[in-house]
This record gives C-alpha cells, sequence and structure tokens, in this order.
C-alpha cells in the first residue's frame, strides 16, 4: 500500500498573550493499491494464501469447507480478523463463533457471502448472506463485534440474520461511495430484472435500496449462477449469467448507486469475471457445473464499451478438461487469482493489464500444499483492491497557516501531480513530491488532488474547513490544595500541562502550587507573682517575608504577658499562603503553691505496707534525690519524685538502721533558685 501525505506545517509565532495563533493542520490521503483487508484469503477445502509475504504464501490453518461462495477479511495491517462460508463464521484462531452458527447463507452458492467494515467504526463488520435462487432466506446481514468473544470477535445477538430483501439471487458485491468513506451493497431481485443498492454510512443501512431495472430477468429456474463484480474503481458492474443470459456489463454511479448503459457480451456459460487493475479488460472463466466438453479463461477488451467491439476482442488464456474454473479474484499485488476446482493449485493471471499471452497465465500459480480449491475464492468489496485516492482525513477541519506546505509520499510511479485547492487560486501542477500554498482566510474549500500516471487521471476530492488555529495560554499559581479545571482535566501540582480542545484549539495551563507556612512555639512562664507567660514563633519555613494575626489582634511574631488560655495565629507568606496553629499558657498559680512531703521511715519486708521510699510532691521544676548509709556511702539517687528506693544496693538488702536523705529542687514560686532539704530516715525490717 501506498501513502500520500499532505501535511499543512506553518511557522508558529509566540507572544506573551493568552491568545497566540497557531497555523498547524494535517490532512492526508491514502493512495492504495491492495488494501489489507484483502490480505489474507480462506477458501475452498482448508485453503488459504497470505499476501503479507512476496511471494504470495500459501496457509494450512484454516477451520472452513466452502465448496463455492465464502468472504474473509483482514485489519489494515494485514492481521486476519474473521472468516466465513455464509452457514457459519470463524474467528482469527480458526474457532467458530459462540454465535457464528446457523447464518442463513449458502455455501453451495456463487457469493454466499460478503463481509463489509462499519465507516468509522473499526471494531464492527457486516456479514451478509444471500441463499440463491430456488431459496427464499434471501439478503440478510448479521454485525460481528470484534469486542466480544473475548476480544476474538462474536456476532452480536440481537443482530443476527436481520432481513433486508426477498427473494434475491445468489450474487452480491460491495464498492466504496464516491465520498470514500460510504459503502455501496449491490444484489439482484430474484424473478426480475432489478439492482438494489443498500448504502451504508455511520449511521448505518439505508434499507430504502436505489434500485436500477436494467438487463435481464432473473428467476429460480435458469438460476442465474455467476459472479457479479465491480471494477476496483467502482465505476463497471460486470455480472456472469451461466447458461441463457451470458454476460452482462453496465456502468455504475458510486454517487448515487445507479446502474446504467447496459452492454450484452455474447458469451454464455460464464462463472467467474474480474476486471483488470486498470479497467480496461474483463477476464471471464467457464465452470464445470455445466455440460459441455471443455472450460477455458477469456479475455475482453471492454475500453469500447459496446458489444460488438468487446465480442470482437476476445482472446482465450487458457483451455482446461475436464475440471473446469471456478471464481476470480483480483489481489493485493495486482494479479489475479484462479479457482481451479478440485485442485491444490490455484492458477495467476499475471499481468492482466497486458493483451493476450502477455497476460502471462500460470497454471501452477500458488501451490496450496495439501489442501483444494474448489468454485469459490473471497467476497471482497471491491474497492479495497481499486487504484484510486481513498481520502481519509485526520480532520475535516483544518488550521489556518501562515504558509502550508503539501506533501505527496505515495507511489512514484506518476507522471504530475495537480492540486486545487479551490480557494480560486490556479491549480499547482508539481513534477515532484510537494508543492506550497497559502490560504487567504479561513472558509469552507474542497481541495482536489489529481494524479496522472501512465496517461490516467486518478482524481480525489474533499471538502474541508479552514479555521483558526488558537492557542490560550492559561497560568495560575495558589497554595497547598489548591486546583484548577483546565479543559477537561483537573491540576493540583506544579507543571505545564497541554490540551488539545479540537482541531485547531490548544490549551496550555501553566501551574505553581506554593507550600504552606511550617512554624514551631516556644513558651515562657513569668514569675508566680505574674502569673502570666510569653509565646514566640520559631522555625518558620516559607516564603518571606511574614505577616502574623493572633486571636488577641496581635500582629508581632511574639506575644507576652499571657493570661491562662489559649491562643491561635494565623502565619501568612509573601505568596499568600496561610497556616494557622494554637498554643496553651498554663495557670501557674497551682505551680506556685508547690509542696513537698518526705517521710522518716520505712520498712520494706514485703508486707505489703511502706515497702518502697519515696517523696510526695507537685509543681516542681527540679529534683534530685540521694541516700547515704551511715559510712557516707551512697546507696540510691534520682531525678524523678515518683521513682521510689526499695532498701537494696548493688542488689543486696540493706542493714536496718539509720540513712541520710539529701534533696536538692527547684519551683516556679522561687524561680533561678535551688533549694536543698536535708534529714534522716529509719530502716526497718
Amino acid at each position: 500500500m501506498s501513502v500520500i501525505n499532505i501535511g499543512f506545517f506553518a511557522n508558529m509565532k509566540l507572544t506573551i498573550l493568552k491568545r497566540i495563533l497557531i497555523g498547524l493542520s494535517i490532512l492526508s490521503y491514502t493512495f492504495s493499491y491492495g488494501q489489507k483487508q484483502s490480505n489474507i484469503w480462506y477458501f475452498g477445502n482448508g485453503a488459504g494464501i497470505d499476501f503479507n509475504h512476496t511471494p504470495v504464501s500459501a496457509l494450512s490453518n484454516s477451520g472452513m469447507f466452502a465448496f463455492e461462495g465464502c468472504s474473509s477479511i483482514a485489519d489494515s495491517s494485514g492481521n486476519l480478523v474473521f472468516y466465513t462460508d455464509g452457514i457459519k463464521s470463524w474467528n482469527r484462531i480458526h474457532k467458530v463463533m459462540s454465535n457464528g452458527i446457523g447464518l442463513m447463507g449458502n455455501n453451495d452458492v456463487t457469493q454466499s457471502a460478503l463481509i463489509v467494515p462499519f465507516p468509522k467504526d473499526s471494531k464492527k463488520y457486516y456479514l451478509f448472506t444471500v441463499e440463491g435462487s430456488e431459496y427464499s432466506n434471501g439478503l440478510r446481514f448479521s454485525i460481528v463485534n470484534m469486542d466480544l468473544g473475548g476480544g476474538l470477535g462474536d456476532i452480536e445477538p440481537d443482530k443476527k440474520n436481520v432481513l433486508v430483501r426477498t427473494p434475491v439471487s445468489e450474487k452480491i458485491t460491495a464498492t466504496h461511495h464516491a465520498n470514500g468513506r460510504d459503502i455501496w451493497v449491490l444484489v439482484h431481485g430474484q424473478e426480475d430484472a432489478s439492482f438494489y443498492a443498500y448504502l451504508i454510512t455511520p449511521d448505518g443501512i439505508n434499507f430504502t435500496p436505489v434500485v436500477s431495472t436494467i438487463g435481464a430477468k432473473y428467476n429460480k429456474h435458469n438460476r442465474f449462477k455467476g459472479q457479479m463484480k465491480f471494477s476496483p474503481e467502482g465505476k463497471k458492474l460486470a455480472c456472469c449469467n451461466s447458461i441463457l443470459s451470458g454476460t452482462e456489463l453496465f456502468d455504475f454511479d458510486n454517487q448515487t448507486g445507479i446502474i446504467s448503459n447496459l452492454v450484452n457480451i455474447p458469451f454464455n456459460i460464464s462463472y467467474g469475471c474480474e476486471f483488470s487493475p486498470d479497467e480496461t479488460k474483463l477476464y471471464i472463466s467457464q465452470a464445470n457445473t455445466f455440460n459441455i466438453s471443455s472450460y477455458g479463461i477469456y479475455q475482453f477488451d471492454i475500453t469500447g464499451h459496446d458489444s460488438s467491439s468487446i465480442s470482437d476482442s476476445k482472446v482465450v488464456i487458457e483451455i482446461q478438461s475436464p475440471r473446469g474454473f471456478g471464481s476470480l479474484q483480483l489481489g493485493a499485488d495486482k494479479k489475479i487469482y484462479v479457482a481451479r476446482h478440485n485442485s491444490k493449485y490455484l492458477g495467476v493471471i499475471n499481468a492482466p493489464n497486458l493483451t493476450g499471452s502477455a497476460s502471462d497465465y500460470d497454471a501452477f500459480g500458488v501451490n496450496l500444499l495439501s489442501n483444494v480449491s474448489w468454485f469459490g475464492l473471497p467476497n471482497f468489496v471491491t474497492s479495497f483492491l481499486r487504484e484510486v485516492f481513498e481520502v481519509t482525513f485526520q480532520s475535516k477541519t483544518l488550521c489556518l497557516a501562515d504558509s502550508n506546505l503539501f506533501e505527496f509520499t505515495g507511489t512514484p510511479d506518476y507522471d504530475s501531480l495537480i492540486w486545487d485547492f479551490g480557494d480560486g487560486k490556479p491549480p499547482q501542477t508539481a513534477f515532484y513530491n510537494n508543492v506550497k500554498h497559502h490560504f487567504d482566510s479561513v472558509g469552507n474549500y474542497e481541495i482536489t488532488l489529481t494524479r496522472w500516471s501512465g496517461g490516467k487521471k486518478y482524481t480525489a476530492k474533499q471538502s474541508v474547513i479552514l479555521n483558526k488555529s488558537n492557542v490560550t495560554i492559561n497560568e495560575y499559581e495558589g497554595c497547598e490544595g489548591f486546583s484548577v479545571v483546565a479543559g477537561s482535566h483537573t491540576y493540583n501540582k506544579t507543571g505545564i500541562y497541554k490540551e488539545l480542545l479540537n482541531d485547531c484549539d490548544t490549551l496550555i495551563t501553566k501551574l505553581t502550587i506554593n507550600p504552606l507556612p511550617k512554624f514551631s512555639f516556644s513558651l515562657v512562664h513569668d514569675s508566680c507573682e505574674k502569673n502570666t507567660g510569653n509565646a514566640a514563633i520559631i522555625n518558620i519555613i516559607g516564603n518571606k517575608p511574614f505577616s502574623y494575626l493572633w486571636n488577641n489582634g496581635s500582629t508581632d511574631s511574639v506575644i507576652s504577658g499571657l493570661r491562662s488560655g489559649q491562643y491561635s495565629v494565623n502565619v501568612k507568606d509573601s505568596k499568600g499562603c496561610e497556616t494557622e496553629d494554637t498554643v496553651s499558657i498554663n495557670d501557674l498559680r497551682n505551680e506556685c503553691n508547690f509542696f513537698l512531703y518526705v517521710p522518716d521511715a520505712f520498712s520494706p519486708n514485703n508486707d505489703g505496707l511502706n515497702d518502697t521510699y519515696g517523696v510526695s510532691a507537685s509543681y516542681l521544676e527540679s529534683f534530685d534525690m540521694q541516700i547515704f548509709n551511715s559510712w557516707g556511702e551512697l546507696v540510691f539517687r534520682t531525678n524523678d519524685y515518683n521513682v521510689r528506693w526499695d532498701g537494696t544496693f548493688e542488689n543486696k538488702k540493706c542493714k536496718m538502721g539509720v540513712y541520710i536523705v539529701v534533696i536538692k529542687y527547684g519551683t516556679k514560686a522561687l524561680p533561678n533558685q535551688t533549694l536543698q532539704y536535708r534529714t534522716t530516715i529509719q530502716l526497718i525490717q
């Protein structure tokens, strides 16, 4: 697949403004021959081929036996999605989908099934089935949803075998609408001479068809076996109609869905038909379902579009007896593949654009290994194989730029490119792969790209809207806990955030989050006589300078002369971030009324009475108690007046007798003073 990318690039001029105009729009065309949706084929008795490799390689993992009609589909990268014979559908691991049985097709008719992707939805496919001339199931569809079946795909239960029309013949084909997005699905009625074209859009199937009454009347007695095919570009239609009516060639308007300009090709017993890639040739095959002695493949020149000249141009490509030939199908490599009945080989027409023997038919073109070809080959949307411009836009809304560069990066097989930008300026002819163009104003335009190659013209058109490109830059600053909603997101951390709001508008959010101030308190109590205290803010961290507001009205970092109670302060930094905290000042009156009680005896005999020695005290600022024996030896010491002596020294019980106690202590009542108390105690056993 070749790709044309048409990119609109602009020089950006930035200024310190809330809104900055930037031109940046990208438009892409895809020039496609051999869309990868048709790169995997499954058909016949377990047969398959893969176009993702050169040369084409055989596949032998199919779960299907299809005598005639079948269809398969790959994704845009050429990976198998699923395949069907019109009765069952198999997933990519070759297992029948859980809801993939009981389809109302018939694999013993020419074109029993056709898989059509949803426009604009890569996860869904229409699986169309027809049962054929002698049956009444008609045209039906089922929807295969790739989100079902654990990601392997399955048929939606309420969208299975949905009736579209009955009765119809055993022919079905499809091609893209002129807009390159929608798809026409075409069937022929039964017991009438009408074609019914159904348009599929992103909104679904239009159940009201475009009806063209032209050509032979089909009935269930002659069956009208044989393929119906659109040309790759979707401008011509061929019908192989078995014995009674020969072959018909029409024009097709892929804009309106109308079929016209019938040409009868006087060639009966036709089964398979296919157009050459350049659409100058029509190939027809004969199948051994008819009682004749030999079967052939024939080439017709259809450039004249009249019965006489087409009939006179007939060239024999191959004659075979007795097996005969089945379907003809164009491949992604621009070759036409031929189903050989009950054979382990596919025939290949290697150069179908060339006349006669120059088309180079190889009866043993593809070895199917142990598998067998029958009459059928996969039925595809024929425009998958078209050599036209399929227009796919990243956006139909483009953005006005200061200057624009349009670049063609597709197949080198062109003589010239003509760009018409639909703005009244003369078209630009390019012999190289890029041109420059400047749009003067916003508005609606139709851009046309024409490629000339070998004297043939290919054209793509697309209506677009050209808008201004706008970038909005918003700057926000806040404190911890602050957040801002910008576009479809909420941000609460420092950073620069970019969001595309639509094709032309970009929002840039610059957010700065500042930390809250952090600090602690230092407390100082005054004398007992004043019964007041001081509080100071210390160890402050944040963005200087700071401001302070206490609940008593003070705006200083230190407040003094405080009576007992709670005092709160709000600290705000230069960024407006603020923190509030509270400090308590205790009532000193009780602390000034301290007491110290020292016993004069104790009896550590484990009787539960006075077994330890200690003091009772309160509101002491400092405390140190030492106990000595009569020899002046220190036997116990503590700085905590809640700790008591158990009458031992070095893990041994002390003797009964007199011991000396020395206590040093300080109080709030007498600040900056150390008091001493000395006494003796009696240790009694």
